[in-house]
């Protein structure tokens, strides 16, 4: 069975018919190992929604998607903690809608108002990314992701 089986509309494809023992999982000489996220820097992404957090309640998930560049389609996740959580959430909250250039009707809920804003199109905004660090606390290496700065946030044109 070749390697590089690709499933198509006319072969259906099942976990019986593919052969996993001869499926290449090493990356080619020269590829580096590292896990590699969004370096640092200023983008402009495609807002692409939002959703609840299932693990932190009140907290909001945000897809954000590079939209030109070397860095073009890859995803950025950031999140919205509860108004609760820090004094910050809200301000952060806002700045984002207002750069989507969309408005919080009366009642509604955050999550819907960014919904609305990814569905209408106009969702580009452009903002500073930076490596945020930290140590973990369950086994005391260093670890680092990628951190979008609200307060960074303009309308993309």
């Amino acid at each position: 069975m070749n390697d590089t089986f690709e499933a198509t509309d006319v072969t259906p494809v099942s976990w019986a018919s593919l052969n996993l023992n001869t499926v290449v999982t090493e990356r080619a000489n020269g590829e580096t190992q590292e896990r590699t996220e969004l370096p640092p820097g200023n983008y402009t992404f495609k807002f692409v929604g939002a959703k609840q957090n299932p693990y932190e309640p009140g907290t909001t998930d945000l897809d954000f998607v590079v939209a030109a560049g070397p860095h073009s389609k890859r995803h950025l996740f950031a999140k919205i903690p509860a108004p609760s959580v820090t004094k910050y959430a809200i301000q952060w909250a806002a700045i984002l809608i207002k750069r989507l250039g969309v408005e919080q009707l009366p009642g509604e809920e955050l999550i819907d108002t960014l919904n609305r804003a990814a569905s209408n199109g106009a969702s580009a905004v452009s903002g500073e990314v930076i490596l945020d660090t930290w140590t973990d606390k369950n086994t005391g290496a260093m670890r680092s992701k990628p951190k979008l700065q609200f307060f960074s946030l303009q309308a993309a044109a």
